[in-house]
């Protein structure tokens, strides 16, 4: 009889654990300063984002935003871990594509690798 209750006790113990592991979301960073959620990374070399909520890139390609969970194949086997990624802290839209502009200027394209903003990081 201990042995029933016993099992019974660990199978509802185990399977609360499990319902709340698959019920519960990730909570996103929010910046303090504007309370906007900490949701992509900017890669300068790319002219590309990774949008860490829905982990999708978001490229171009052919002059059209795509999104998808791998870059394509042109991209030569890119190292996203380790090239400069910059995280974006001010914008928490659908579309940082239309940000592109600002980005480009603000973190641009550097072909030895060394960037002289303070906000990339490896």
């Amino acid at each position: 009889m201990k042995n029933i209750r016993l099992t019974l006790i660990l199978l509802i113990v185990f399977s609360s654990n499990i319902i709340n592991a698959q019920s519960s979301k990730c909570v996103m960073a929010r910046n303090l300063n504007n309370n906007c959620i900490i949701r992509y990374y900017y890669y300068p070399n790319l002219q590309a984002y990774y949008d860490n909520q829905n982990k999708v890139f978001i490229y171009q390609d052919e002059k059209k935003w795509k999104k998808s969970e791998e870059l394509p194949s042109y991209y030569g086997g890119y190292s996203i871990y380790k090239h400069v990624r910059v995280l974006i802290k001010d914008f928490d839209d659908d579309n940082p594509e239309s940000q592109i502009a600002i980005h480009k200027k603000e973190y641009p394209y550097c072909s030895n690798g060394r960037f002289t903003y303070t906000f990339a990081s490896n």
